[in-house]
């Protein structure tokens, strides 16, 4: 998918999808998971789960057919663009700074996009 903008949204559908793909019953578990095992794994199925969130919304095909066509497509992503992916999903408003690693937000008036959707091409 090299040169194609690929939309995500970490929004409340997000989380539902990363809770089925993970086969877990709370948001707290979620976090949990995530936070035990940010490896390689985690982060393709962040980047599939907000893509398919972000179409399903939007009333559009997902770009991808399933998790292992997102880890090809993986290949194609700048590290710069990879990088922003994982700042808009650390700043998730569902998230509290004890869910993200400790990591702190930008301010509202620093931040870019509100409603927590990254984009990488």
């Amino acid at each position: 998918m090299a040169g194609k903008e690929i939309a995500g949204h970490f929004s409340v559908n997000f989380w539902a999808l990363m809770e089925e793909e993970l086969g877990l019953k709370s948001l707290g578990e979620t976090f949990i998971q995530l936070g035990q095992s940010a490896g390689l794994s985690s982060v393709r199925r962040l980047l599939y789960c907000s893509s398919k969130a972000y179409c399903l919304e939007e009333k559009i095909k997902p770009y991808y057919n399933d998790i292992f066509e997102c880890g090809l497509a993986m290949e194609e992503v700048s590290d710069d663009d990879l990088a922003k992916v994982l700042e808009a999903f650390m700043e998730s408003k569902l998230m509290s700074n004890d869910d993200n690693f400790g990591i702190e937000r930008k301010s509202e008036a620093e931040d870019d996009d509100p409603e927590g959707k990254s984009k990488s091409h």
